[in-house]
């Protein structure tokens, strides 16, 4: 920038400069990076002007001439030029002239052009004067170095002054909520966009007031704030405002702390966002979409609990007819096998009393037939083949009975009470023909209290798990090899629980999340719904307050934990702290 000083005490300087050296006049150019940035002159002709270069010309890159005779003037300080002497800037000519440069930092920052004497310069004026020298040397250093300083300050204040405008600028015209707090969230500017939103007329209203007595909650500030102090900001953070009158806004907010020396913070500095009419216009949008999906889940869970519902009636009738069926003739089996218990003992009896009343003569030939017919094996063997007949038919009798139980709980869905040790035992009678060919299954069931909850229900979820566990193992072992079923239940203070583990494959980590989904399952088409995980998640958590944990088994595969709350069909909270296992 062309800046002209002629101050009375440089003047007189430069009057002593160029009476030293017998030149008409003197002109001194200072320079920054060859861009000169200073002018000055004097002439011993009151009547002589100069012509001062335009702003934009003096502060144009300059020509060749010019940075040569910087760059001669770098290397030898005193130029001599006779004849004819034209001036770098400024249109001044002269016979004879003398250009002496001062350099600072390898860069020549002033220049001397005496201008106009009689007889030619050598420059032994400039050498034969030190003291002139360097006086000349400390005032354009000085001057130079002020004016380097002056225009540092002139620039950041000039971008201060810009800065302060764009600011002020975005401050007043923005159409959001801009505010300034102190470490306290006192309000120390609020712009016409967050009064307007607030319902305000004038910022002193709330000069001084928390900005905290906006939100609707202060739990939910103090968050924010906390963040902002760790993170030093946020970003689109979802807040809700509460104006004069009490109406709530839905707003973002992004925000910003500034900090001391010490890293406490000094003040708070944010934009809030209304987006109530965005918030209102995408409702009526969302609410339908909700509505959609929510039909088209219920569409799902009812269509899927049909399917589950009719198959478990029909394992139930199924079961029933089986124990009718199989009860008929296991009855009077049970009666004729009493009966002819009874009759063996009356003949063992009979024999033995024969055997002691036969003569002598007699003996021989009764112990021939005895040995004939093996009348001694038979009558040992009978005890062992009479307890063995009795236990086979003790057994199906259980069958029966575990059966008649399935069938009966399967067809209801009111609520009653449930021995689950029973009810899994019960299951895998059921599950007996997809097990036995694959798994071993182990039991280690406990002492458990009697629950009320659906019995049907939850028998319906011990099958699936039972029947999955089955065939995860099936896909896993060698054919002729066994894998193995643990099945075990425990009970806590206020629950009661069941876990069925195999030795498959497991389920992976990264579909984990989804296998309680409707329809979603790993099984080939036709082998598998999908629909027995998402039936019997819906059963625990929806209708009995209960919760299903995935985890992995200690024999290699899966491991499903059911847990019921012990007070019936309770609440989430009773299952609050147990944690997966």
């Amino acid at each position: 920038m062309l800046d002209l000083v002629h101050g009375k005490g440089f003047n007189s300087l430069l009057r002593h400069v160029n009476s030293a050296m017998g030149s008409k006049s003197v002109i001194l150019v200072f320079f920054e990076n060859t861009i000169p940035m200073d002018f000055h002159f004097f002439s011993r002709d009151p009547a002589l002007r100069i012509k001062v270069p335009e702003l934009q010309n003096l502060v144009a890159q300059p020509d060749e001439r010019v940075l040569e005779i910087l760059d001669e003037l770098g290397e030898k300080q005193i130029i001599c030029r006779e004849g004819r002497y034209r001036s770098l800037y400024g249109g001044l000519e002269g016979n004879n002239a003398l250009l002496l440069g001062f350099s600072f930092r390898g860069q020549v920052y002033a220049v001397f052009q005496f201008v106009d004497r009689d007889r030619s310069f050598y420059g032994r004026e400039a050498v034969k004067n030190p003291a002139l020298l360097k006086t000349l040397n400390a005032v354009t250093q000085h001057i130079y170095i002020d004016h380097i300083q002056a225009e540092k300050r002139r620039q950041a204040e000039t971008a201060l002054r810009s800065s302060e405008e764009l600011y002020r600028l975005i401050f007043e015209e923005s159409m959001d909520l801009v505010y300034h707090t102190d470490a306290e969230g006192r309000i120390l500017a609020l712009n016409p966009a967050g009064l307007e939103l607030l319902g305000y007329n004038v910022e002193s209203e709330l000069r001084g007031r928390r900005l905290h007595e906006f939100f609707s909650n202060n739990e939910q500030r103090d968050f924010y704030l906390e963040m902002i102090r760790s993170q030093r900001e946020i970003r689109d953070m979802e807040v809700i405002l509460v104006n004069r009158e009490g109406k709530k806004i839905f707003c973002l907010e992004s925000a910003s702390a500034s900090f001391d020396s010490q890293g406490a913070v000094k003040s708070y500095t944010g934009i809030i966002k209304d987006i109530s009419e965005r918030i209102e216009l995408e409702k009526e949008l969302l609410n339908a979409n909700i509505e959609l999906s929510e039909t088209n889940n219920r569409l799902k869970k009812v269509q899927a609990q049909i399917v589950q519902t009719e198959k478990m009636a029909s394992i139930g009738q199924l079961a029933a007819g089986l124990a009718h069926e199989i009860n008929n003739p296991l009855g009077f089996v049970r009666s004729n096998f009493s009966t002819l218990k009874r009759y063996n003992e009356f003949l063992m009896s009979f024999a033995d009393d024969v055997s002691g009343r036969i003569t002598p003569e007699k003996i021989a030939a009764l112990q021939k037939l005895r040995r004939k017919y093996r009348i001694d094996e038979i009558k040992a063997d009978l005890g062992a083949v009479f307890t063995e007949t009795e236990e086979g038919m003790n057994r199906m009798m259980d069958i029966v009975q575990n059966l008649r139980n399935f069938s009966h709980d399967s067809r209801s869905g009111d609520v009653g009470e449930l021995d689950l040790n029973k009810a899994l035992k019960s299951s895998l009678v059921i599950a007996r023909n997809e097990i036995k060919y694959h798994a071993s299954v182990s039991l280690k069931l406990s002492d458990l209290p009697v629950i009320r909850c659906r019995p049907g229900e939850i028998k319906q979820i011990m099958l699936n798990m039972i029947v999955n566990a089955a065939q995860a193992v099936k896909d896993s072992v060698k054919k002729g090899e066994k894998g193995s079923i643990l099945i075990s239940t425990f009970s806590g203070d206020s629950f009661a629980c069941f876990s069925i583990e195999d030795s498959g494959p497991g389920i992976p980590l990264e579909i984990r999340p989804k296998i309680f989904d409707p329809f979603f399952t790993t099984k080939d088409i036709g082998l598998g719904t999908g629909l027995g995980l998402s039936i019997s998640y819906d059963i625990v958590v929806h209708k009995h307050h209960g919760r299903i944990l995935v985890g992995d088994s200690s024999l290699g595969g899966a491991k499903f934990t059911v847990m019921l709350p012990l007070l019936g069909l309770g609440s989430d909270d009773e299952l609050g702290d147990l944690e997966e296992v």
